[in-house]
């Protein structure tokens, strides 16, 4: 199937060099940093960075990123259980635990903390996201094998202003923002507080359990920034989020936790997060970056407690400049991870320091070529010396629409199962490890095309990207050999994510916006049978097709309107032996509709649709009547057991939502 799609990529990748052109838009050449961890316009990047703006995210509001990322191509946040909605993000169809997700450029949001703590962080915080698809170790070092998500949150400004924004669903959801900039003296500062809760369950599919958990969180957020000598400058975060969660079945209540009486997943999170940046003004000036997380979990799973703590130091100073017609930046990155659980597994507490050194070189080679080289090093005690090097090539010639990229690098991941597969946490089904697990390593190739032009009334952009990923040592759940087990072992084989993206954006002068993306993939899983035969699989949960649809309509001069859609072909899913449901899921899609009002005073009221197509899984759990498996040998010929893996859409159907902001 994949060898068709092989065939007619090139043709659909280079399609837009046909059309005619005039001139480039500077409005869409915004920077970005993440692609080379400086500031460079987006344009003259080597490394392909996609930025989401805050009207992005306006766009299609939710009480977090999580569900916001849900209508961007190529990236799939994915639920993996049906019962306390722990989630990840997938990018090229790659799983969560190879997505690191960043706050600012560091690593606070990884492991552990990636389970629940997606959703925990309100799309208020940010000024915007910057998505990189493809490896990117060489500057981020492990779990950044599929890409890097950085949030990069708000920046304090000089003029004292206060914003607020609620909002109120028909499933009662509330959320509320509160924030304030302002100055005290030299220092400029930013404060933030958001809160959710959703406090009355519901079961429309009538199977006994919550469709969706029942959710309480808090979080509050104090950014500074303050001016030093010489033109440097420093800036310091807080943040701290809560959050209780439960789901099961409809009558559970907090006795009944860990007890076999009623079925019940509740969850506690409490994180604290400390970051900042300092230009120092010494030794070159070097920046000096650091952060710290504290993520406290205490949880039950039916009769399974689970508490584990992880802490997370990261340090990094960068020094950069310029030899000879190269741009050099040097890094000294260390992180040092310390992490407890109540499992047999961390008998003893894992400290697992992981220092690293690299080194990033740029050039301008003529007006049409830039190469940038990066080689990182990290030192895990275990392992020894882990290489990861990239290299990207950009052909734009000066005043040109066309750009093309072409990227290579290796990606690798120290590997923490029980801290990133939420499978691994879950009640329902019990951890086995057959071997001793190596650390992950890949290869990554992509290739990227864009084309932008400018008509009469309206700015038009293009851009196709081709990529390929092969895995050795890659860690797979097996599902299906045991029903009450997820068996985690190296494959003996190799791994394969590889395909084709396309988004077209057009803007017109009237305010109208259209963007459509089309994502194509092949992932699969090759390794020997019993036989010695070498057998391929698809991955589960990775649709082979999916769309993106963004539409923005100003309806005049105080209404707008805001469409925002996506459509997933069937997907391979988790079934058990003789399993009554089909193993793929059949075509489904997610429509959100939103109208919008500004006042005069500059009052925004906002209102729409969620899931307006109203579609929802069948059968997302397996005998939901007797999770506690009390009954498996009364008309149970299958031999079925409670199970709630079989997930790939949200359960929340379809909702009315109202809101209004207003900044002053």
């Amino acid at each position: 199937m994949f060898s068709y799609r092989l065939k007619i990529s090139f043709l659909l990748l280079f399609l837009p060099a046909i059309a005619a052109a005039q001139t480039d838009s500077a409005g869409m050449d915004e920077l970005v940093i993440s692609g080379t961890l400086k500031p460079v316009k987006r344009s003259e990047s080597p490394v392909p960075v996609e930025t989401l703006t805050r009207s992005f995210l306006r766009a299609n509001p939710g009480p977090n990123i999580f569900e916001s990322l849900q209508m961007v191509n190529g990236l799939q946040p994915q639920v993996n259980c049906n019962v306390c909605s722990a989630g990840d993000i997938h990018i090229n169809g790659m799983e969560g635990p190879y997505t690191l997700v960043t706050i600012d450029g560091m690593p606070l949001m990884s492991s552990l903390g990636t389970v629940y703590g997606l959703m925990g962080i309100p799309n208020s915080l940010l000024q915007r996201v910057e998505v990189i698809r493809g490896a990117a170790s060489a500057l981020y070092g492990s779990e950044a094998m599929a890409g890097v998500i950085n949030l990069i949150t708000r920046e304090p400004g000089n003029k004292t202003r206060w914003t607020a924004d609620y909002s109120l669903s028909s499933d009662a959801e509330h959320s509320l923002d509160l924030g304030a900039g302002y100055r005290i003296g030299n220092l400029r500062m930013l404060s933030s507080l958001h809160g959710f809760s959703m406090s009355r369950p519901f079961d429309r599919n009538g199977d006994g359990f919550a469709d969706i958990p029942v959710q309480q969180r808090y979080s509050f957020f104090q950014k500074m920034s303050l001016p030093l000598a010489d033109g440097r400058k420093a800036s310091f975060a807080f943040r701290r989020f809560g959050e209780y969660r439960w789901g099961g079945q409809m009558q559970w209540e907090e006795q009944f936790a860990g007890t076999d009486s009623v079925y019940g997943e509740r969850i506690r999170t409490g994180r604290t997060e400390l970051l900042g940046a300092i230009e120092l003004g010494v030794l070159g000036r070097p920046r000096w970056q650091f952060s710290f997380i504290d993520h406290r979990q205490g949880s039950v799973y039916g009769l399974l407690p689970f508490n584990a703590r992880q802490s997370i130091f990261f340090s990094q100073f960068l020094w950069d400049g310029t030899f000879r017609g190269w741009q050099w930046l040097a890094g000294l990155p260390f992180r040092f991870t310390r992490y407890d659980d109540n499992t047999p597994v961390t008998a003893q507490v894992q400290r697992m320091p992981l220092p690293g050194a690299f080194v990033q070189l740029e050039k301008e080679w003529n007006r049409s070529w830039r190469s940038n080289f990066s080689l990182r090093s990290d030192y895990d005690p275990v392992h020894g010396w882990v290489w990861s090097p990239r290299l990207a090539m950009q052909y734009k010639p000066s005043g040109s629409p066309h750009n093309l990229r072409f990227n290579i690098g290796s990606g690798y991941r120290v590997v923490n199962v029980f801290t990133e597969d939420h499978a691994a946490l879950s009640g329902s089904r019990r951890v086995v490890f057959r071997e001793a697990l190596d650390p992950e390593r890949s290869w990554s190739g992509l290739l990227s095309y864009v084309r932008t032009f400018t008509g009469r009334r309206a700015f038009f952009r293009w851009e196709s990207s081709m990529f390929y990923t092969r895995f050795g040592n890659k860690i797979v759940a097996d599902y299906f050999t045991h029903p009450d087990q997820v068996i985690y072992e190296n494959l003996d084989g190799f791994a394969l994510s590889r395909g084709l993206s396309m988004d077209f954006e057009r803007q017109h002068r009237s305010g109208q916006r259209i963007n459509l993306g089309i994502t194509l993939l092949d992932v699969s899983l090759t390794e020997a049978d019993s036989t010695g035969t070498m057998r391929s699989e698809q991955q589960v949960h990775t649709p082979p097709f999916s769309a993106s649809l963004q539409f923005h309509q100003p309806l005049n001069r105080h209404w707008s309107l805001d469409v925002n859609g996506r459509l997933f072909s069937p997907m391979r899913l988790p079934i058990v032996p003789n399993d009554f449901r089909p193993e793929y899921s059949p075509w489904h899609g997610l429509l959100n509709l939103q109208f919008i009002r500004k006042s005069r005073s500059g009052t925004e009221f906002y209102a729409g649709i969620r899931n307006l197509l109203n579609f929802t899984p069948r059968d997302p759990l397996l005998r939901p009547f007797d999770p506690f498996d009390k009954e498996t040998g009364l008309n149970n010929p299958n031999g079925y057991t409670f199970d709630a893996s079989y997930n790939y859409a949200s359960m929340q159907g379809r909702r009315v939502f109202v809101g209004v902001r207003r900044q002053f």
